[in-house]
């Protein structure tokens, strides 16, 4: 049970307090409520430029991280669809060097059209690297946008085109930032030793009194599930092996039947004796590697499975291999032990994970941020929760074939 106390600025500012005496290190995390599907459809991957821009100086502070540095600490970000988060730890002591930095940032930046083009080259190299110089790199930009029709979800953050980093200027990421980057629009945890007095005093110093600019209303489509139908691509590619990507919609969030996907993406691929590893990589050696995971997404995500195929075997073969896994799931409920087992498996990756301060933090900020912070201390009890007969319902649901799309990854 993670023990936490909510306080909300005047400014809107939402700061969530962890006191852990346990340890003389102090973590912040700072979320912003703006990921990729914020962006202009023509400007995509600018939420992740203005990532890299918040360390390039600020009103007051020439260099974020020399200044942090200074004070013994270390940070780092992350953009993903949903939300860009920054954080950081340093000694206790120091934590108010924290909140120095981090609002001052917050104020205004102090950005050039010179940093902007050293970042925009950084990022377009990111692109590259990630996408044309390593085997596979393509693979999210075409899944994304076989699996999304209406949803902004169907660009990934890197953007979706190198041409629309090139396009994007100053005018166009300090807009960006005015829009998104204001206390009503933020979650902050702090962890670490300090009391909560003395973290809200902090708070209410160096960031209560920053202003809130218009407040940016959503106004995203939902994705039609009534009218998918199945989708298939084939890339050829100089790949080391053939290999298949299989992704279907599935419930947001907040959805009941969230937790359950996850469950069966646990069932499939997680552990030496979860049944794709069991059953197509070890003992009928129709794939090398294979993995299952849920993206996750605030809105509605994608369930995915991806494999590498072995050499010497059909891409048809591999391919009915998942379909028959996946029709066993939809036929047969889960025996108890295999239930029991998994249901253990979670639980305890979720308490390994809430020993890691920096790990606790940046989940209690993205719960705060899709509703309540309080549903961080209920997963275990969701998961517990689960039946056999509502993980069959959910599997019939989200695995038929109109609801998947394909990529084959083919020589």
């Amino acid at each position: 049970m993670i023990q936490y106390e909510k306080i909300t600025l005047n400014n809107g500012l939402r700061l969530l307090v962890n006191e852990n005496k346990d340890t003389s290190i102090c973590t912040v995390n700072a979320l912003y409520d703006v990921g990729s599907r914020d962006e202009n459809p023509n400007k995509t991957g600018i939420a992740h430029l203005l990532e890299h821009l918040m360390f390039e100086g600020s009103q007051h502070i020439s260099s974020y991280d020399n200044a942090l540095q200074m004070a013994g600490g270390e940070s780092n970000a992350f953009t993903n669809s949903d939300t860009t988060n920054y954080y950081l730890y340093l000694p206790a002591q120091n934590i108010e060097t924290a909140f120095w930095l981090e609002s001052d940032r917050l104020l205004g930046l102090n950005l050039t059209e010179e940093k902007v083009a050293i970042q925009k080259k950084v990022v377009l190299e990111e692109f590259e690297e990630t996408t044309h110089d390593i085997p596979y790199g393509m693979a999210w930009h075409k899944l994304r946008n076989l699996a999304y029709k209406v949803h902004p979800y169907k660009w990934p953050v890197i953007g979706e085109k190198m041409e629309h980093i090139e396009q994007t200027f100053l005018p166009d990421i300090l807009k960006f930032y005015e829009t998104h980057y204001q206390p009503q629009n933020s979650v902050w945890v702090v962890t670490g030793p300090n009391k909560t007095q003395e973290i809200v005093d902090l708070a209410e110093k160096w960031l209560g009194s920053i202003p809130n600019k218009k407040k940016y209303q959503r106004n995203l489509k939902a994705e039609n599930w009534e009218t998918r139908t199945f989708q298939e691509l084939n890339l050829t590619d100089d790949v080391p092996a053939q290999a298949l990507y299989f992704t279907f919609l599935m419930p947001h969030r907040n959805h009941p039947d969230y937790y359950a996907c996850e469950f069966i993406s646990d069932v499939l691929a997680t552990g030496q004796s979860c049944r794709l590893i069991q059953e197509v990589v070890k003992q009928n050696q129709i794939f090398s590697h294979i993995d299952c995971f849920v993206t996750g997404d605030i809105d509605e995500g994608l369930f995915v499975i991806e494999g590498r195929v072995a050499t010497d075997v059909k891409i048809e073969e591999a391919e009915q291999a998942i379909w028959q896994i996946l029709e066993e799931l939809q036929t047969n409920k889960i025996g108890e032990t295999e239930l029991e087992r998994v249901k253990n498996q979670i639980e305890s990756h979720i308490t390994f994970s809430e020993t890691s301060g920096m790990n606790m933090a940046i989940n209690l900020a993205l719960y705060e941020q899709i509703g309540n912070a309080e549903e961080i201390n209920l997963e275990v009890q969701k998961i517990r929760a689960l039946t056999a007969e509502h993980i069959l319902e959910v599997a019939q649901r989200i695995f038929k074939r109109d609801n998947c799309c394909l990529l084959r990854y083919v020589f």
